[in-house]
């Protein structure tokens, strides 16, 4: 998926309530892709396809992988934010 065209198409993001661009969906304020990209751009584009052809298995797991729990979230920020 290398048309640039296809990276500007926009579909509805249940995480954030508002129309997101596909490029969004690959770098969503973090190193790799939104894990719902699947659940939210298939039969629109052929993502995993593209995901395949970018990561590697070991980053899809991670990008697949739970989130921590929001407290834990919490407290890594402040011990981040103490460290500065």
């Amino acid at each position: 998926m290398t048309d640039p065209d296809k990276k500007q198409q926009t579909c509805y993001c249940r995480m954030l309530g508002h129309d997101v661009p596909f490029q969004y969906c690959l770098k969503p304020g973090q190193a790799l892709f939104c894990r719902k990209i699947f659940d939210c751009w298939s039969g629109k584009l052929d993502v995993k396809s593209y995901v395949e052809g970018v990561y590697s298995r070991e980053e899809i797991d991670r990008a697949f992988s739970p989130p921590k729990p929001k407290m834990t979230q919490l407290f890594d920020l402040i011990q981040q934010a103490k460290e500065r």
